[in-house]
């Protein structure tokens, strides 16, 4: 149970960090998220350098009307942008079922199954980012921020909030008599609630020359986070619910535990705690008279440590002829979590125009590397566990886009990315009685993205910029982003 808290942990919070903002426009998105940095984009390259804002000619206004909803303000003197995300997702399933054994043709099973399930996800950024040197180089300064708030489930009775609730109830049911000769109930509930804060400070340098551009960015990342997690399991069994002293087999039970029922619950905790990480990036881009290259390298790295304390408590009763058995453990235990995250991507690719540079075809190769060594410890009454994992993941992305400016007032757009994405993860387990074992998981997979967009220029001041992944047909698969300058 504790580990699967955990992993839940880690998951949310290294996805807050990459994915705290959606930093690229749909014309990027069409063509290939992973050409950002690589070919231009006054969007996509302004949100990753703050320096940038000092080529903006004008006061701008973004929104992306869509999930996130972004709006956004940009000048040469400073920008900001809010977005805020939400989704709700639950479902409820009930299963009755009735059945007849041959060899009992008097006993009826029925048996009444409800499971429930709800997640909330809500996310709220913003950024402020500022130039503060316009000449040969620029530079300028942002700062990122990002609450969210990952619930898995929530009843309408405020006092408790859950994950998963199963209930099963089992009835043995006498035909002849219409007595009840057995009965089975159980309960599972499960609960976490993850709260993140993320920061990103943001310092960056552009120097433009006449046909190459050259950016340096550096980013300082915080996070801190907080977890509570309930799980709770019940089961009752009464064998002899008719008071006859057989069971619904028809058997003597006078010597045999005919009521019984345990229950487990456990608590966790961990209180809010801060991280520091950070980033460095470096952008290359070359122009020449039928298109662009860009190279992008980085590296980045993120600690993370997490304290978690549990109380479990666990009862069992039993009735066994006239003896009446009630047992009740409660136990307390300790986790710590440390990880390290280090990161490196490397990319390069061209832009290409085609036709009096009316059609454009952008290709590139990007490889992202990434290395994670947690180390956990867990001391409770009875055991010492000491669990070391280590994970390599490498991302290898082959975007490929079309970009055809078929008017002054429409382009039109495709993208197309090859993905093959692998990884390595090694566990080492070690007990206070020394019992060892390790795990080793291998796995490698390919993957590919289709999209399709358009943009629409009908006024020198107004652009919208349409994307789209799934039925062009739909569109309820469409999203929209709108740029009014002024």
């Amino acid at each position: 149970m504790k580990k699967y808290y955990f992993s839940i942990l880690f998951l949310v919070m290294f996805y807050q960090i990459a994915n705290s903002l959606e930093n690229t426009s749909y014309r990027i998105q069409t063509l290939g998220s992973d050409f950002q940095g690589i070919i231009d984009d006054e969007y996509t390259d302004i949100l990753a350098n703050p320096a940038r804002l000092n080529a903006v000619d004008k006061k701008q206004v973004y929104v992306k009307a869509a999930s996130p909803l972004t709006v956004g303000y940009m000048t040469s003197k400073f920008g900001c942008l809010v977005e805020g995300y939400e989704s709700l997702n639950q479902r409820e399933n009930r299963d009755e079922r009735s059945i007849m054994y041959t060899w009992a043709p008097t006993v009826k099973h029925s048996s009444d199954n409800l499971t429930t399930y709800k997640t909330q996800n809500e996310t709220l950024d913003f950024l402020f980012f500022k130039p503060i040197n316009k000449g040969k180089i620029s530079s300028g300064i942002g700062f990122f921020g990002s609450k969210n708030n990952y619930v898995y489930n929530n009843s309408p009775d405020n006092r408790y909030n859950w994950h998963n609730a199963g209930e099963q109830d089992i009835k043995y049911i006498d035909l002849s008599t219409t007595k009840i000769i057995g009965l089975h109930s159980s309960i599972s509930k499960y609960q976490t609630n993850i709260e993140n804060i993320s920061g990103k400070m943001v310092g960056g340098f552009y120097k433009q020359d006449k046909h190459k551009s050259r950016e340096f960015i550096s980013t300082l990342i915080i996070l801190q986070s907080k977890t509570k997690s309930r799980s709770y399991e019940y089961n009752y069994n009464d064998e002899d619910p008719d008071g006859n002293g057989k069971d619904k087999w028809g058997y003597d039970i006078s010597t045999t535990p005919y009521i019984n029922w345990d229950s487990a619950e456990i608590i966790s905790k961990s209180p809010a705690s801060f991280k520091l990480g950070g980033e460095v990036e470096y952008r290359n881009r070359t122009n020449t008279n039928n298109g662009q290259s860009g190279l992008v390298f980085g590296v980045a790295y993120q600690p993370t440590k997490t304290k978690t304390d549990d109380i479990s408590t666990f009862q069992t009763f039993s009735v066994r002829g006239t003896t009446v058995t009630d047992v009740v453990n409660i136990s307390s235990g300790t986790t710590v979590s440390e990880g390290n995250k280090y990161k490196l991507f490397l990319g390069w690719g061209k832009n290409v125009g085609f036709v009096q540079n009316k059609l454009f075809f952008a290709f590139a190769g990007r490889m992202d590397v990434s290395y994670e060594d947690i180390k956990q410890e867990s001391d409770d009454i009875d055991t010492t566990l000491t669990e070391r994992s280590r994970q390599l993941t490498t991302k290898i992305a082959f975007p490929m886009g079309l970009e055809y400016f078929f008017s002054k007032i429409l382009t039109l757009r495709m993208g197309f990315t090859y993905y093959i994405n692998g990884s390595f993860k090694d566990e080492n387990v070690l007990t206070d009685s020394e019992n060892r074992y390790s795990l080793q998981n291998k796995s490698i997979s390919q993957s590919t993205n289709y999209r399709a967009g358009f943009g629409i220029n009908p006024f020198d001041y107004l652009l919208v910029d349409f994307t789209t992944s799934g039925d062009v047909l739909n569109a309820n698969y469409w999203k929209a982003q709108v740029k009014y300058s002024f």
